[in-house]
């Protein structure tokens, strides 16, 4: 009689854990299923748009930082903004994508203070914030050693 209730509640535990295991597997697919892209990818409109945000910020004199009047807002990193470099103006030449599949712009700079061109890309993640990055601070903050 014993050994009938223990090969009846081994059996009931093989059924609930076997339920459990299915349960967990079918979320997983279910929650993979159906995604266009990782969260912290932006589309290219919404980066496109961050990006033309930005850049005009900074042609208006505005200092670098966060840029909250927009939605979503938008997070710049770019060292030589930060450093008080001055812009005129810009164009964006080109649009790509990360391996990683971020997009990446490659935009000429027409530089006021001092002046000169220069062609830099930038690369744009997140979803709110959008992040802006200038390729060489995106890569920096990247790397174990980020910035030294």
């Amino acid at each position: 009689m014993k050994y009938q209730q223990e090969l009846a509640m081994r059996k009931r535990s093989v059924k609930v854990f076997s339920c459990a295991i299915i349960m967990l597997v079918s979320c997983g697919f279910s929650i993979g299923c159906g995604r266009r892209s990782p969260d912290y990818i932006p589309s290219v409109k919404t980066s496109r748009e961050a990006l033309d945000t930005a850049l005009s910020a900074w042609v208006n004199g505005q200092p670098i930082g966060p840029i909250n009047t927009v939605s979503p807002p938008i997070q710049v990193v770019d060292n030589a903004w930060w450093k008080g470099q001055r812009l005129a103006g810009y164009e964006v030449l080109d649009e790509e994508t990360t391996k990683e599949g971020l997009p990446c712009f490659s935009v000429r700079l027409h530089k006021s203070a001092p002046s000169g061109e220069e062609t830099v890309r930038y690369v744009i993640t997140g979803k709110s914030p959008v992040w802006v990055y200038r390729e060489e601070d995106y890569k920096k903050s990247q790397s174990w050693e980020g910035y030294k």
